[in-house]
Formats: C-alpha cells, structure tokens, sequence
C-alpha cells in the first residue's frame, strides 16, 4: 500500500509516476481488464495497458476472456503501471513470469493494439504479424473485426437513437390515448413505437 499511497500523493501533486503493483490474480473480467489482490488484501482492478480486447459481448470477446485467464487467473504477477484510468483502474503492464501478458494477447491475435493511446513500438509489429498468419480474432470475417472502441461507439450511437424515438402521449400520459393528427382531413395513426435498444 505504501507504493499506492505515494503515487495517489504524485497524482494528486499533477506529476503521474510509474509504480509496480504485485499480487495474485483473482478475477478476470474480459480480455484486458483483471482483479489482483495484493498483499495487503486489497482488490486492485488493472487495465492492461496499450491494447484493447474486443467487448464479451463481439465476436471473440468470450475466447479473449478465455485466454487471459488462462495466462493469469489464479497466478502471482507483477504490473508496472501508468497513473489510473478515468474509472479508477491501474493501467499497467502485466507479467507472469518473465511473459509480458499484452504482448502475447496481441501476439495471439485476442486483442487489438489500442491505437489511441498506445506508446509501445513492438506492438503494432506484433499485430501485424498475427493478422497475416490469421491468429485469433484475425481468422473473423472482415465485418466481424471490429475494434472495441469503434463497437462501443456504435452502440452510444444506437442508445442515443432510440431515446430519440418516444411514443406520442395523451394528457394522461398513456401513449394509446393520444389524440390522433389530421392530414388532408384524414385521420393517420401517430403511434410510432420506440425503437429497440441494446443493453451493454
């Protein structure tokens, strides 16, 4: 704790600092996001640093999940991390043993190199070789492979839409008792139903 309590002091003080997190593997959560617990038996939720798996719910998402955990769950690792995430999680970079655990998901083809936010070299080399021998998610069809942060956005989009479409209400707030549009002297149905939304 006293390694995480000086960084937070860093942190707060506008200067991110490197720092190493050490415990065992409890939870893994999909294919680039894990629960190490630490000496000092607090749970630290680690996102691996520079790659981005695809979502469980994409195409390979369940065997990206799969394979991390057979690289990590249950195994004491050692994490060098950046400072946290927007959402509280240690970006880090994992190793067990000696095997760096975002290399080999990228190199087996269950993750993608995340572009955005990437500052390793080796990667993008890695990724290029596991698309040309079709390792992983690289064997999916074309309309299948779709990069986690493009999936995610498509999915904001399509929230958004559908609480776009809303249901024409009455007075009393029941959609069927509104009252019906005239055109051209005609009544039409107004009732226009809303859209399905997907749950993330």
């Amino acid at each position: 704790m006293k390694t995480l309590i000086l960084t937070a002091a860093l942190l707060a003080a506008g200067g991110a600092q490197a720092y190493e997190l050490r415990g065992k593997v409890v939870a893994v959560t999909d294919g680039d996001t894990i629960t190490l617990l630490d000496a000092d038996k607090w749970q630290q939720k680690i996102r691996l640093a520079d790659i981005d798996a695809p979502e469980r719910r994409q195409p390979w998402g369940q065997r990206a999940k799969e394979a991390l955990s057979q690289m990590v769950a249950g195994r004491e690792v050692r994490a060098n991390c950046h400072e946290p995430d927007r959402y509280g999680r240690h970006v880090c970079t994992v190793f067990v043993g000696t095997t760096d655990a975002n290399a080999e998901m990228v190199t087996h083809g269950n993750a993608w190199v995340y572009e955005r936010y990437n500052i390793r070299d080796d990667l993008p080399r890695l990724q290029e070789q596991a698309q040309a021998e079709r390792r992983g998610l690289w064997q999916l069809p074309e309309a299948e492979r779709i990069p986690p942060a493009d999936w995610r956005k498509q999915r904001k989009e399509k929230k958004h839409d559908s609480k776009q479409t809303v249901p024409a209400r009455g007075d009393d707030g029941n959609p069927r008792h509104a009252a019906p549009s005239q055109t051209n002297g005609e009544e039409r149905d107004t009732g226009g139903g809303k859209s399905g939304q997907e749950n993330r």
